[in-house]
């Protein structure tokens, strides 16, 4: 770290306290003088620009105690009348330090995996390269460059390849659309009476993500002293793919009896450990395991290592607490008050003591042990046990301590040895006046154990996903099938990428706010092409309970193709629509992934569908004027008479009968309204029309009376063709 003007060596992290928010005229001696009488200290300073004398606003601090930074980490909160902040200070590891099950050589696995990647390309250019393989033995060089230099200009040929099992050339050209070239035109022909096989360097080669190698990354413990690289590239070959292996060794070069593989993805490496995992390999029973970071390492050793303790003071308390049974039990009836006086101290005395109590295993099957929340984190075990003493004589008192201050956690346990002591201490707690320490009131409840916690919180979790979640998202995965799993490793490739491609998308969808999951609604898929809506809902009914009620069943259809009956030809899914939601999802369950409705290779897809608040909303409003417009016309002819309807549609009604009659009115009184007098021009102009009006009027007359008196004085014959004539003219 830039301005650290101190190297010393390096101590456990918890022993080091990294402190922020300091003064920017802070020194070294402030800090120490500040630090030291919580305990002996190694070092403190703060950190500084290189050629500065002033703070950056942080330092550290160094104890030879672990307990003793704890504690001034508990009890310093300001420094020159400025709160600062401070945590425990995490070290660097070295390059090649040893850790027993050598997780400690991941980083250099890594650099290895990624070279066996970049070696290749750094010899070939890798878009430009093609790699010729089934080659003759009479194949020569010169051969493969005539037939190349036909195609391209050629850059570099090499024939044979080393390395490789069988007879390959590797020819680069100058150009990528050259080497595409060659591989059109080269692949599949005869040369030297065999065909041969082409391939682009850039698809032989891939460059693997460094995130995926380390997700397919496998420990192989309790091997054989004598198994090598080889050995293990041969044992997981047969199953999967390998990049590369590693014997773990020490200085003289001899096996540490464990080591590690590298597979190309997570499914190769998950279906390798399945198979391997305790088989016998060279007469051992090996184990196979993901390979942990450090910190997850670390972390779970140190787990391990407080429950060997634990389990330790547990034998040992259940070993003193029998021992007290036994005496309690020689002691007479006789000497009731000597007895409570005794039992009162060995309480203290066993308050005192600094290896905490364990609970029984019986404890909550007894019903004397309470669990008590809201507890002060600076508390004493002899506070706390003063405050329930009053109730009853207490077996032990335990309040929740943290692992690295040591302090209460704001929680704690207390057993009684009656069950009376339990019933008054709850009813205290729950009256008016409470149980307080300090300013601190006391929560008291009986004490239950891990298997109905965990029923407890898995029920909390699921009733708030109810409550708060307005949109369903829990029902997204309710459908989806992990192609790990048994039931996803029967399942067909194409099935497979179908439910990975739609739950990708319904995720991508429900990032808007305004989609969400229906709960009676479900989209069914893969679907026969021979499928309708009456097969569909028998389907749906047969799969489903016996009460389950189907609103609706909707199979889309194709607007361009059609079938003979006039409809679109079915695209291969639709959605059905359940009354409640129990009767959806016993349906789903029973539908999805189904082999014995049309066959293995074509299984039904069943999810719950997504909707559109947007377009429901729309839909609802046009039903709702649908609703209206029927009503009205049944209420206008008599057909209805439902009051709740009536109350709200019946003024709506009286409106629209209003206003038709004043639209009759308004014509009746256009008709009967009196023409405005005119003026003299106005009227020979009215005249004038009116007579040239009856005069053509007239003239029509005489014209058709003359061609009826004619058509009356010729024959029939003459008349009917001039009558058809006159009625084409017309």
């Amino acid at each position: 770290m830039a301005g650290l003007d101190h190297k010393e060596p390096r101590v456990h992290f918890s022993s080091t306290l990294f402190v922020r928010n300091l003064p920017y005229s802070t020194t070294d001696e402030v800090l120490q003088t500040v630090f030291s009488p919580y305990g002996k200290l190694r070092r403190a300073f703060v950190v500084k620009n290189k050629g500065e004398s002033q703070c950056r606003g942080f330092g550290y601090v160094t104890y030879f105690k672990k307990d003793d930074a704890a504690k001034a980490k508990s009890h310093v909160k300001v420094i020159s009348s400025r709160p600062v902040h401070m945590m425990f200070a995490r070290h660097k590891e070295k390059e090649g330090e040893e850790e027993e099950e050598g997780e400690e050589q991941s980083n250099d696995d890594e650099e290895d995996d990624d070279n066996v990647f970049k070696s290749d390309s750094n010899v070939y250019d890798i878009g430009r390269t093609i790699l010729i393989t089934q080659l003759s033995d009479d194949t020569t060089n010169k051969q493969l460059r005539v037939r190349c230099r036909k195609i391209g200009n050629i850059e570099s040929l090499e024939y044979p390849v080393p390395g490789k099992d069988e007879l390959t050339a590797s020819v680069t050209f100058k150009t990528h659309k050259e080497a595409k070239k060659a591989l059109d035109t080269l692949q599949s022909r005869t040369l030297n009476g065999k065909t041969i096989k082409v391939d682009l360097l850039s698809k032989v080669i891939k460059r693997v993500n460094r995130k995926s190698l380390k997700k397919s990354r496998l420990i192989v413990r309790n091997i054989s002293f004598k198994t090598t690289e080889d050995d293990l590239n041969e044992l997981f070959s047969a199953h999967c793919p390998v990049i590369s292996t590693q014997v773990v060794r020490n200085e003289k070069n001899k096996s540490l009896g464990y080591g590690f593989v590298q597979l190309e993805s997570f499914v190769d490496a998950h279906k390798a450990l399945k198979n391997l995992n305790e088989t016998e390999f060279k007469g051992r029973k090996i184990r196979v395991d993901w390979v942990l970071p450090r910190e997850k390492y670390q972390s779970q050793k140190e787990a391990k290592n407080e429950e060997e303790v634990k389990m330790e003071t547990e034998e040992t308390q259940q070993k003193e607490d029998e021992e007290e049974q036994e005496e309690e039990g020689t002691e007479s009836l006789d000497e009731e008050e000597g007895d409570r006086e005794e039992e009162e101290e060995e309480e203290e005395e066993s308050m005192d003591e600094d290896v905490p109590v364990p609970k029984h295993v019986n404890d909550v099957k007894e019903g004397k042990t309470l669990f008590i929340r809201n507890v002060p984190y600076d508390v004493d075990k002899e506070d706390l046990a003063s405050v329930f003493r009053q109730f009853g004589s207490i077996r032990y008192c335990r309040p929740v301590l943290d692992a690295n201050t040591q302090k209460c956690k704001g929680s704690a346990f207390i057993q009684y040895k009656t069950i009376d002591s339990i019933s008054t201490c709850i009813e205290a707690a729950k009256s008016d006046e409470g149980l307080w320490i300090g300013q601190d009131k006391l929560m008291v409840d009986m004490a239950v154990s891990k298997e109905e916690l965990s029923h407890m919180k898995k029920a909390a979790k699921q009733q708030q996903l109810v409550e708060k979640d307005s949109r369903n998202l829990y029902l997204l995965e309710e459908g989806y099938i992990d192609p790990l799993s048994e039931a996803g490793q029967e399942m067909s490739k194409i099935d497979t990428r179908k439910r990975m491609k739609s739950l990708q998308e319904r995720k991508v969808k429900l990032k808007n706010p305004h989609y969400f999951i229906s709960k009676t609604r479900l989209s069914v898929r893969n679907l026969p092409a021979s499928t309708t809506e009456k097969s569909l809902k028998s389907l749906i009914l047969q799969h489903s309970d016996r009460q389950a009620i189907v609103k609706q069943v909707k199979l889309m259809r194709s607007k361009e193709q059609f079938l003979s009956d006039g409809l679109g030809r079915p695209v291969g899914f639709g959605f059905v629509e359940f009354k409640d939601h129990h009767s959806a999802l016993t349906a789903l369950r029973n539908l999805n992934n189904n082999p014995d409705i049309h066959g293995p290779d074509k299984r039904p897809i069943v999810e719950f569908a997504l909707e559109d608040s947007r377009a429901l909303k729309l839909m609802r409003k046009r039903q709702d004027k649908q609703k209206q417009k029927h009503y009205e016309t049944d209420l206008t002819r008599g057909l209805t008479s439902d009051p709740s309807m009536k109350e709200h549609t019946n003024k709506r009604v009286e409106w629209q009968l209003k206003w038709k009659e004043r639209r009759l009115r308004r014509k009746e009184a256009k008709k009967n309204k009196k023409e405005p007098v005119k003026s003299m021009r106005e009227k020979k102009q009215l005249l004038k029309q009116t007579a040239w009006q009856e005069k053509m009027k007239k003239d029509r007359q005489d014209t058709q009376d003359k061609k009826r008196a004619l058509v009356k004085r010729e024959p029939e014959s003459n008349r009917v063709l001039k009558y058809k004539k006159l009625l084409l003219k017309a």
